[in-house]
């Protein structure tokens, strides 16, 4: 059972439009020149920043700048998603920290609300008293509550100003069934027993479903392993191999030619992953930056790995 939610959270999204600007200027200078030998000129400084990441990673294969090795586009493609996901990123870990802090927040301070009420406390004076008490990323919204309550406002429109500034459903709707509990039915014990209830059985359940998905998150990180690391062992033995026959194999334009649509399928993976965990597609920025870093260390020990199956044979063995 994985229930969904009527609100949508558009902040990471509109952080990572603002970096597209800077999304197409690193592709430009960090992608394209190495298919496009004149550009090179153009954006010298990024194309030998290039050269010096691959020369130090060990991936030059014995070419030295301006020749290439292959593994210049995938380097270059690999930083321009980890710069361009990483402001989103932030975003999202910052609100969605917020979002869970509030939510759980919130579910404590319901159960708090139903045994301070069995006192016969007033529900409106109940809230006053728990806004001293520490309800994590709650607490600054429940001081603001409590303060408009002593002002007079109607909860109705406590209601309205606390929704506009929250993006969690189930304190959403956690909060206005409190004030309809209390605008319609006093705000009795047992009704906000029930709320209290509700809100906790939910938050149950979304912690179950979390660890029931945990496990597949580790299929896109196996894949994007995989993928990289057989393809480029594949280009190099298919190469050691028409070498052999004298034939040659451009073996960078190989490399140019199938590496990067693999690290492309790792970041869009990671959109799926974040959709799958989270039931968001925004929390597929911190995978989408994971899983390409996961890509451009499999491209680092790749070369190492097709190295040992090129000489290893029957002799050695």
């Amino acid at each position: 059972f994985q229930p969904r939610y009527p609100v949508s959270d558009w902040r990471a999204y509109k952080v990572f439009a603002l970096t597209l600007p800077l999304t197409f200027f690193l592709l430009v200078s960090l992608v394209v020149p190495f298919y496009f030998p004149p550009l090179r000129e153009i954006f010298k400084p990024f194309v030998y920043f290039i050269f010096l990441i691959r020369d130090k990673l060990g991936l030059d294969l014995g070419q030295k700048a301006p020749a290439l090795s292959g593994f210049e586009v995938p380097i270059g493609l690999c930083i321009t998603i980890m710069a361009s996901v990483t402001p989103a990123m932030i975003a999202y870990h910052k609100h969605a920290t917020e979002t869970s802090g509030v939510n759980s927040g919130i579910t404590r301070f319901l159960r708090d609300l139903v045994e301070l009420r069995k006192t016969g406390m007033s529900p409106e004076k109940c809230i006053e008293n728990l806004s001293n008490n520490d309800y994590g990323a709650f607490s600054k919204y429940l001081k603001k509550i409590a303060e408009q309550i002593k002002w007079g406002l109607p909860l109705s429109k406590i209601y309205e100003a606390f929704a506009q500034q929250i993006y969690s459903w189930l304190a959403r709707i956690n909060m206005f069934l409190i004030v309809d509990a209390i605008d319609v039915g006093g705000g009795t014990p047992e009704i906000l027993e029930t709320v209290a209830r509700f809100s906790e059985e939910i938050e149950l359940i979304e912690k179950q479903k979390r660890m029931s998905l945990k496990p597949l998150l580790l299929i896109p990180y196996i894949s994007a392993i995989i993928l990289v690391v057989s393809t480029v062992v594949l280009i190099g033995f298919m190469r050691s191999i028409l070498i052999i026959a004298q034939i040659y194999l451009p073996f960078s334009s190989f490399l140019q030619l199938f590496v990067p649509p693999l690290i492309l399928n790792s970041a869009i993976s990671g959109f799926v992953a974040g959709k799958v965990s989270e039931e968001k597609v925004s929390a597929g920025f911190k995978h989408a930056f994971i899983l390409t870093l996961v890509s451009f260390i499999a491209l680092i020990i790749s070369p190492y790995v097709s190295a040992g199956i090129q000489f290893y044979t029957p002799q050695s063995a």
